[in-house]
């Protein structure tokens, strides 16, 4: 296995890996975080939190891989069905992480109207899983429906198509839309239509949220009012960078100029770096998760240490 003889190229890869590769354990470190504060405290938000991160985290080990086929081109040649797989997977996690930060939301709209409480949520989640039944639920059920059914609309068709056609094609210095597949710019348009709608959604339904936190000031002690109010200025920061990510990705697609690699490679690079936008925000606005990290890291080394020690006393 030898270098990409194209410099250019090798640079790229290079690049690529140094800002992807730090983004595995630090989603391993969330997601453990998160999972502990689900245990203490049972909510379908951290559920769906995690959902959102098990997307993302497995885009970051998609975006190591890539590095991998800029720094060894011949991967791209012995081994094309892997490539087109990795091609599949991008798009159908891209799509589903967009369509759980939009159920997220929309189900937070939910744990604060007047007419369905946390708790109703969490009971909500055991009534799916056939533990048990409300008909206090019925607007929790309404307008989790109405936000799937509009989501696998927007998002599914076009997801579907790219993730089965290959149309979404690795082209170095990164990965594009193919416009000359078959149909491929109309199933383009509609992804990027279902994009939008998504974020649409999650950021209405926050905008929503502080509203409801406003009028219901009395119901809320002040710290956590504060606390849920200051959720929005990341929030606004994440859906205002995918945004504009979007369409700098989708206008560079539209034009994909195979001499001239800058575009491209800013297009890829604000693809990559947006995968440290959500786990940053959940350790810099949670005190909980942060500890969490703090103790899945110490465990992990702990249990390094631990097998280091059993190690150096094993007699074979």
């Amino acid at each position: 296995m030898f270098l990409n003889p194209d410099k250019e190229d090798l640079i790229y890869g290079i690049v690529y890996f140094l800002i992807s590769a730090p983004q595995v354990p630090f989603y391993v470190l969330v997601i453990l975080a998160v999972q502990l504060k689900q245990k203490s405290s049972p909510n379908v938000t951290y559920r769906l939190v995690n959902c959102i991160n098990y997307c993302h985290g497995a885009q970051s080990v998609g975006h190591n891989l890539t590095s991998m086929l800029m720094i060894f081109p011949q991967l791209q040649i012995e081994y094309p069905i892997i490539v087109r797989i990795i091609g599949s997977l991008f798009i159908a996690l891209f799509s589903a992480g967009l369509a759980f930060m939009a159920i997220l939301a929309v189900i937070r709209v939910l744990i604060y109207s007047k007419n369905v409480a946390n708790w109703k949520i969490s009971r909500a989640v055991n009534v799916i899983e056939g533990h048990t039944g409300n008909p206090q639920l019925c607007l929790y059920f309404v307008g989790f429906q109405v936000a799937i059914v509009v989501i696998i609309i927007s998002l599914s068709p076009p997801t579907a198509y790219f993730a089965t056609s290959g149309a979404f094609a690795f082209k170095p210095p990164g990965w594009f839309f193919d416009n000359q597949a078959p149909y491929a710019s109309i199933f383009n348009n509609c992804a990027f239509a279902g994009f939008m709608i998504s974020l649409g959604i999650s950021y209405i339904s926050y905008i929503t949220i502080v509203v409801l936190i406003i009028a219901t000031k009395r119901h809320m002690s002040v710290s956590n009012r504060k606390e849920e109010i200051s959720i929005l200025l990341p929030y606004t920061i994440v859906i205002l960078y995918i945004s504009g990510g979007l369409v700098y990705w989708y206008a560079v697609t539209e034009n994909v100029d195979l001499s001239n690699r800058t575009s491209q490679v800013i297009a890829n690079i604000v693809w990559v770096t947006g995968g440290y936008w959500t786990p940053t925000f959940l350790v810099v606005f949670h005190r909980s998760i942060r500890s969490g990290i703090w103790n899945s890291a110490d465990g992990m080394l702990c249990g390094m240490k631990s097998t280091n020690i059993a190690n150096v006393f094993y007699v074979g």
